[in-house]
């Protein structure tokens, strides 16, 4: 298989299986904000160091699964991040309104934000990403 990449840099979908529209859009945010997907957990990293894990979630899932159920079956993602020393959090996102619904789920991430759903326009939202990055260096 061939690699490809856009003009700036960043790597495109290969298969097309991922949950598309999320990861379409990361890569529209730069070459600069690297991370990988394990079924839709984003480790985010910057000079090859994890800086957090992030599990995406649309916000119609969120609706359907109940916030409840949807941070009980991340426990383990959080739990991993703590192992790890890194902060973790669902991000819910909307793609109709495009907006992202960030939520602490550790003792690191609460350190970055509270606990409560913060809601970010998707230009919040990628300074919450070099944030991450920044704060990690």
């Amino acid at each position: 298989m061939t690699i490809r990449y856009s003009a700036d840099g960043t790597r495109l979908e290969q298969t097309g299986w991922r949950d598309e529209w999320i990861s379409k859009r990361h890569r529209t945010w730069g070459y600069d904000l690297p991370a990988t997907d394990i079924d839709f957990i984003l480790l985010e990293y910057s000079n090859q160091e994890p800086v957090a894990l992030i599990e995406y979630k649309t916000v119609g899932s969120m609706r359907y699964l109940g916030t409840e159920k949807a941070i009980r079956d991340h426990r383990p993602v959080s739990t991993l991040a703590a192992m790890a020393n890194l902060p973790a959090f669902i991000v819910a996102y909307d793609t109709k309104n495009i907006a992202f619904y960030v939520k602490s789920t550790n003792h690191a991430a609460e350190r970055i934000t509270e606990y409560n759903w913060l809601m970010m326009n998707e230009t919040s939202f990628i300074d919450f990403l070099r944030d991450l990055r920044i704060n990690h260096e």
